[in-house]
């Protein structure tokens, strides 16, 4: 409940979260550190997912506002990432979400 609440994309929230991680040698530290966006298009089919649901649950049942994912902004900040580069690269770890 430290993060304030609002609708974040997946890029945004992983790269907040990467901020509570005491590794430096984490995948998302890193990322984080090069300011390379992590998407995680799946976030709301997770783990992570399922503690968010339960947040979303007990804010809105106490009157306070939740944190939530916003996979729009995901696609609108992928876009723009593609619209605005000469170049683009992609790496997909493990499967089970449609690649379109």
């Amino acid at each position: 409940d430290t993060l304030e609440p609002g609708n974040y994309s997946s890029r945004d929230f992983i790269a907040r979260l990467s901020e509570t991680i005491d590794d430096e040698e984490s995948i998302l530290v890193t990322a984080r550190k090069n300011n390379i966006p992590v998407f995680c298009p799946a976030l709301n089919d997770s783990s992570i997912g399922i503690g968010l649901t339960e947040h979303y649950y007990t804010a809105r049942k106490a009157g306070r506002a939740p944190i939530t994912i916003d996979s729009i902004r995901d696609n609108y900040e992928l876009t723009q990432i593609v619209v605005n580069s000469t170049r683009t690269a992609a790496f997909y770890v493990a499967g089970g979400v449609p690649k379109n």
